[in-house]
């Protein structure tokens, strides 16, 4: 019983600490998010032509420092404007600057925005610096609506696919029509 005794003392609140311990470690720390900056640099697309086929296209862009404005090519149309949801009166003309069908992005100029809104930027970064169940986060406008705060959808990197030469990422955060180019 004096050998028991001491194993509960002594002994079995170590081993329950290092088990602890070892589980904490293995858990990914959250990580934290610059939601301002995000929620900044983040821009709604929408077609509000009169073609009845494209109108109420709509897809997302960001603003990414020393690049430009980036979305995906399949969001485009002729007649593609741009907007924040906080001002969403303010419509600005779009100009394409780079397109890749083939990888499925696009480079947009788009005068005055920068300057109005006295954006920073978002960083690059890059795929190949990533590895599974790092955190990701899926931001932009799906549906948009007037009076929508668009979406912040924290997920993992749960894959790598690669594609035409093209790291791509599969995660798990949901990705739905009208995110695309976020």
């Amino acid at each position: 019983s004096v050998l028991v005794d001491w194993l509960n003392a002594k002994v079995l609140p170590l081993i329950e600490e290092n088990n602890k311990r070892r589980v904490l470690d293995a858990i990914p720390e959250a990580p934290q998010y610059d939601i301002e900056k995000i929620t900044r640099n983040v821009f709604v697309l929408d077609d509000e032509s009169d073609d009845l086929a494209k109108l109420g296209s709509q897809g997302t862009c960001f603003y990414l420092k020393n690049v430009g404005f980036v979305t995906c090519d399949h969001v485009l149309t002729s007649n593609m404007q741009c907007f924040h949801p906080k001002r969403s009166s303010e419509r600005y003309t779009i100009e394409v600057v780079a397109r890749n069908k083939v990888l499925d992005l696009a480079v947009l100029k788009i005068d005055n925005l920068v300057k109005d809104y006295a954006l920073d930027g978002l960083e690059t970064g890059s795929a190949d610096d990533l590895h599974q169940m790092d955190h990701i986060a899926v931001a932009g406008f799906p549906n948009y609506r007037l009076g929508d705060t668009g979406i912040l959808s924290p997920g993992l990197v749960i894959g790598f696919r690669p594609t035409h030469g093209v790291r791509r990422l599969l995660v798990n955060a949901a990705i739905v029509s009208g995110n695309s180019g976020g």
